[in-house]
């Protein structure tokens, strides 16, 4: 599955993925004036990615951090799950990180 840098293109599909997976990470996102921030300052430097089926449509996307070595936000769409998409995504950052890879995950109450 391929795995590319995101681009300003890419921002209406990820508050599109943002807004899916609201329910499991407890906060509003997609429409959330401090997450688009967020997001955007990660494609600005180069640190989202997004896997994207073979004719380009986004399934998932990754924040990460400028040394590679974590993964601060993951998510796929509901309809795209079970279909390699985390798992691409992960890898890509297994093999770009050099050393080990931190994980932000859920808080306690979610």
């Amino acid at each position: 599955m391929p795995v590319r840098v995101a681009t300003q293109a890419d921002i209406e599909g990820w508050r599109a993925l943002a807004r899916s997976v609201e329910a499991l990470f407890g906060a509003a996102m997609g429409d959330d004036a401090r997450w688009n921030e967020i997001l955007v300052r990660n494609i600005v430097r180069g640190t989202a990615w997004v896997a994207t089926s073979a004719d380009g449509e986004l399934l998932g996307g990754m924040f990460g951090s400028e040394a590679g070595d974590e993964i601060g936000w993951l998510a796929v769409f509901p309809d795209a799950r079970r279909r390699g998409a985390a798992r691409a995504l992960v890898r890509h950052t297994l093999t770009t990180a050099h050393g080990p890879v931190r994980v932000t995950t859920f808080g306690a109450g979610h």
